[in-house]
């Protein structure tokens, strides 16, 4: 093990949407009445999908909001509900095929969440966590022997690959976060409900078998993540940082326990804190590659958040276990996950831009792509099929001024330009 460099700083614990914006940074959006939101994800056509564990009868399961959160469903047809199906994380793929680990089960809807089939049965496992990653692999978290399990196949088989009980000291392990990291090495992380601590694990081969990577012999893991200069963050209590040009670990004794980390953009990094763990709730906010963090709760009534997931749009949704479903007003040109973020060579262009009239959106890509605008409050305004350096041609008839978003998609790559109409 690499030795481990211990730094310690306090949390700025400053408000910065009071220093840099003139409106809140969040604003509270509608969500299903009286649930625990543990996960969320959205698909390729900006469906939003809930995952939700606690109470009982309907108001357990996926909720899945084709409006932006104006209205829900809730979508469980297939799902055991004798003791109601108690979904606490969930995870979509590149083809809208969707998973979702429950208490004891994996489901699996390739027709968003009209229906589910039940692909894995494992009574002694909750399975927290839920990730997809390399264009084909699925990872659901879970404990003991089925600290992880996989599928290769659009999550139609699943197989236990990372198994708690061989790795000594043996402590009651469940997995809290799956990265996919670069050249094909994935990373997880851990914690224990009774005793003893957590660890990182790392897979060389594809998520097949796993390794110790780091333990501390005393610290929890919550979550997991690269940030932009391809460091590993770690959520515990604070947060821990690999750098692996230099080879060494830092911790930052932070008062604040990390559920979730979101990176966007060139610098930006989110975490989601859950107050009723200690210390920090809400989120914490560094526009500095981690170098610094400021409180980001403006808007919030309260101080909670756990899950982050990215809108059709790019604003980013926040939930908490206090039952509330926050929204950024602003949206965002990168961190698109499962895409590849945009760059400065974007394939498509829009000109002219801001337009008064009409305007051209150009495809300079060499196959067919799906294109999809919407409005600045994720609504769909037009979608359409172009074809090989395709051309389409937006007018004004029927559109108010305002901030209209053009996403084009190209198989795996999807890409987003702001047009302004004025």
């Amino acid at each position: 093990m690499k030795k481990l460099s211990i730094i310690c700083f306090n949390l700025i614990l400053i408000t910065y949407s009071n220093i840099c914006l003139s409106q809140d940074y969040w604003e509270l959006v509608n969500s299903p009445d009286s649930i625990a939101i543990f996960d969320m994800d959205v698909d390729s056509e900006g469906r939003i999908y809930l995952a939700c564990p606690f109470s009982s009868g309907n108001l357990t399961g996926i909720f899945r909001s084709d409006d932006n959160c104006e209205t829900w469903q809730r979508m469980v047809e297939g799902m055991d509900t004798t003791f109601s199906p108690h979904t606490r994380s969930i995870t979509i793929d590149n083809n809208d095929n969707i998973i979702t680990g429950c208490n004891g089960q994996i489901y699996s809807s390739n027709d968003h969440g009209e229906n589910w089939i039940e692909v894995y049965d494992s009574l002694a496992s909750v399975f927290r966590v839920a990730e997809f990653g390399y264009d084909s692999i699925f990872l659901i978290g879970g404990g003991y022997a089925n600290g992880i399990v996989r599928s290769g196949d659009k999550g139609l088989t699943w197989q236990p690959v990372l198994d708690f009980e061989l790795f000594e000291p043996i402590y009651e392990e469940a997995t809290t976060g799956i990265c996919f990291g670069p050249n094909g090495i994935i990373y997880a992380c851990s914690r224990t409900f009774v005793g003893g601590y957590g660890s990182v694990y790392k897979s060389e081969d594809l998520g097949m078998t796993w390794s110790v990577f780091f333990n501390d012999g005393y610290s929890q893991f919550f979550s997991i993540a690269f940030d932009q200069e391809g460091r590993l963050l770690v959520g515990g209590v604070g947060l821990h940082r690999y750098d692996f040009r230099n080879g060494f670990w830092e911790f930052f004794s932070y008062n604040m326990v990390p559920f979730e980390i979101l990176v966007v953009l060139d610098s930006n990094i989110y975490l989601a804190c859950d107050e009723a763990s200690g210390g920090v709730g809400g989120v914490v906010f560094s526009d500095d590659i981690g170098e610094t963090y400021a409180i980001l709760n403006s808007g919030m009534d309260y101080p909670d958040a756990n899950d982050f997931a990215i809108d059709a749009i790019g604003r980013i949704l926040v939930s908490g276990f206090s039952d509330r479903l926050y929204r950024s007003y602003d949206t965002l040109i990168t961190g698109f996950r499962n895409f590849e973020a945009e760059n400065k060579n974007i394939p498509f262009s829009c000109y002219p831009n801001p337009f008064k009239n009409s305007t051209s959106i150009i495809s300079n890509i060499d196959k067919p792509t799906s294109l999809i605008i919407y409005s600045s409050v994720g609504n769909i305004i037009a979608r359409t099929t172009l074809e090989a350096y395709g051309i389409y041609l937006l007018q004004e008839t029927t559109l108010p001024s305002g901030l209209f978003i053009a996403v084009l998609i190209s198989g795996h790559s999807k890409f987003v330009i702001k047009i302004l109409h004025f």
